[in-house]
């Protein structure tokens, strides 16, 4: 009789190079694999992966046979902005290690595809900057393309979800519109590459996610304009067109890469401040 074994989380398979373990957690069981493919085949299968079946052994020797980690498989320390790989303790993933380990990939994906551009950069110096196996980024994203649409679209959320947190915000609508307009605008220089790389690589998005993504420009576009329009009911604001400069306003915040990033002359804060005056004027107001 042959037992399941257990492989470690992330480690490199030095066997055949379409055999890969990359998710938490794989039980191959022999017993299945010898029913369908023979005793040979299960050898095979085995070697390939360095397994070795083994007889029937007591709970204790199981343990700690699943539990040993040899040395080139333990995890290295977090330098720089390596990422460290983990084996964890059951076979699914918490959510926030699934989150941590995308925005991760996120985050030196942008820093290479800000510095080389998209079609220069590669998922092998993508994999190679953060220390993992290249079927590793497969787990979390399909291919190059769906981490360039989440760069891409992780300024614009995260602004929508900074819109939704002022809405119960005390004092006037004037108030509330300078707000979101400062917040969005500290979004937008916090997430400048993001930003940057949405700008210029835009065109090799995938048209489904280019699509959605102006899907959500445009909310944000609406949103803005729906508090444009509380200021023009509660009398702050006297132009009848005002809530359609909500557009401007969106074109003028997302121009910040342009005047500001680093090493800029200019604070942060005086940017911020600016760009949220030239959008009040545009409505009269400021």
């Amino acid at each position: 009789m042959y037992q399941a074994a257990e492989i470690p989380a992330i480690g490199r398979c030095s066997g055949r190079k379409d055999i890969v373990n990359v998710v938490p957690y794989i039980q191959v069981n022999y017993y299945l694999v010898k029913i369908v493919n023979g005793i040979e085949g299960a050898q095979i299968f085995a070697s390939a992966l360095k397994l070795i079946p083994t007889p029937r052994r007591g709970l204790a020797d199981r343990a700690r046979s699943s539990q040993r980690i040899s040395k080139d498989q333990m995890p290295k320390n977090n330098v720089s902005r390596k990422l460290v790989v983990q084996p964890t303790s059951g076979r699914e993933l918490k959510p926030s290690v699934i989150a941590y380990k995308r925005e991760r990939i996120l985050e030196e994906a942008g820093s290479l595809f800000f510095t080389m551009g998209y079609e220069a950069a590669t998922l092998d110096m993508l994999a190679e900057r953060l220390r993992v196996t290249k079927p590793f980024l497969y787990t979390y994203y399909r291919n190059k393309g769906h981490i360039l649409s989440a760069i891409c679209e992780v300024g614009i959320k995260e602004s929508l979800a900074a819109l939704d947190t002022l809405d119960s915000k005390a004092g006037t609508a004037v108030d509330r519109l300078w707000a979101a307009l400062a917040s969005v605008a500290n979004i937008i220089i916090d997430r400048y590459e993001y930003i940057t790389i949405y700008q210029r690589e835009m065109m090799n998005l995938d048209e489904d996610d280019a699509r959605r993504i102006l899907r959500l420009r445009h909310q944000f576009d609406l949103r803005v304009a729906k508090l444009v329009k509380a200021c023009q009911r509660d009398g702050f604001v006297k132009f009848d067109d005002a809530p359609e400069m909500a557009i401007w306003m969106g074109g003028l915040l997302s121009w910040i890469p342009n005047c500001y990033g680093p090493g800029s002359k200019r604070s942060r804060e005086a940017i911020v401040k600016q760009v949220v005056h030239a959008c009040m004027r545009l409505i009269g107001l400021g």
